[in-house]
C-alpha cells in the first residue's frame, strides 16, 4: 500500500509539471493578453538545447512558477528562427525570454539563459510589477 501511495504522489507531481499550456501563435496570445490585461511571456527554445530542457524540467516544473505564470501572464513558446515572431524580437541564442506589454513592447530586459526556479520567479514578479506600474502611469496620463 505504501508503494502505491508513493507512485501516486510521483504521478501527481509529474502531471502538475506538465500543466503549462504554451501557445504557439503570437498574435492570438497578444490578443488574449490584451483581453485579460496581462503581460506576455515569450519563450524561445530549440531542439537539443540543454539549458531549455533544464528550464522545462526545473523552473517550469516548479509549482510556484507554474501558478504565477497561470495567474499573471499569457505565455507563448517558439523555436529559434520561427518566422511568426515579431521582427523586433531577434533571439540568437536559447533559451531567450521576453516580457512584453499588451502592445507587444518589451517592458523588462531580455533574459538569455536559464535561472533557478526561485530566480526565474523573481524575474517574472519584477516583470509583472513593471507591467502594473506602466498601466497605472498610463491611466494617470490619460486622466490628466
Amino acid at each position: 500500500m505504501r508503494k502505491v501511495i508513493i507512485v501516486l504522489l510521483f504521478l501527481a507531481s509529474t502531471l502538475s509539471a506538465a500543466a503549462l499550456e504554451w501557445s504557439h501563435d503570437y498574435k492570438a496570445t497578444l490578443h488574449q493578453a490584451q483581453d485579460a490585461d496581462l503581460p506576455l511571456l515569450i519563450y524561445v527554445s530549440q531542439p537539443g538545447c540543454g539549458v531549455c530542457e533544464w528550464m522545462e524540467e526545473n523552473a517550469f516544473a516548479d509549482n510556484a512558477v507554474q501558478t504565477y505564470l497561470e495567474k499573471h501572464y499569457k505565455i507563448a513558446k517558439f523555436e529559434l528562427g520561427d518566422k511568426t515572431l515579431p521582427k523586433h524580437l531577434k533571439p540568437y541564442a536559447t533559451p531567450t525570454f521576453y516580457i512584453l506589454n499588451t502592445e507587444g513592447k518589451e517592458i523588462r530586459e531580455t533574459l538569455m539563459g536559464g535561472k533557478t526556479p526561485k530566480s526565474f520567479l523573481e524575474y517574472l514578479e519584477e516583470g509583472h510589477s513593471l507591467y502594473s506600474q506602466q498601466v497605472k502611469i498610463e491611466l494617470v496620463d490619460y486622466r490628466e
